[in-house]
């Protein structure tokens, strides 16, 4: 079942985030449940952010985030952005993509532009947002600049 968030479940999607960000190419960073908190409240009380729950058995199994975003070169154009989307259980994904792009027919938006960036399970996620769908355009590239690497580069 999916759903829209609640206060009420912010501990868990937290959790859920934090579970996942582990496994992902941003472990290095360091989750802060208080800025995830507000984070996830300021959605659930927005007009332009959806955040979904994805529910297996009375658990929450899944979340996404959504944003609506202007293009930067328009005057009043708009897109929706997601900016998380976590699933522990095979299915949540799809069918948290499907719930929040039916919200997102509603709006006056483009189009929604889901990123695959986390680093595992990327060539299933992509198979999940194209059978819901969404068509792949172009890549996401990435270079931590906290480290030697980019030293290098910089140099």
């Amino acid at each position: 079942m999916i759903r829209l968030a609640t206060i009420a479940d912010i501990p868990v999607i937290t959790d859920l985030g934090i579970r996942l960000v582990s496994r992902s190419d941003f472990a290095h960073t360091t989750p802060n449940r208080c800025a995830m908190t507000d984070r996830f409240l300021h959605a659930i009380r927005s007009k332009s952010e959806w955040l979904g729950v994805a529910e297996h058995d009375g658990k929450i199994v899944g979340s996404l985030l959504l944003v609506v975003v202007k293009y930067w070169w328009t005057r009043d154009e708009h897109y929706v952005l997601d900016d998380g989307l976590y699933c522990e259980r095979p299915g949540a994904g799809a069918a948290l993509i499907r719930a929040g792009l039916r919200w997102a027919s509603r709006l006056n938006v483009k189009e929604v532009l889901l990123a695959v960036n986390s680093g595992f399970d990327i060539d299933r996620t992509a198979r999940v947002m194209n059978r819901c769908g969404l068509q792949n355009r172009g890549i996401t590239v990435s270079m931590r600049v906290d480290g030697v690497e980019a030293r290098r580069w910089a140099a």
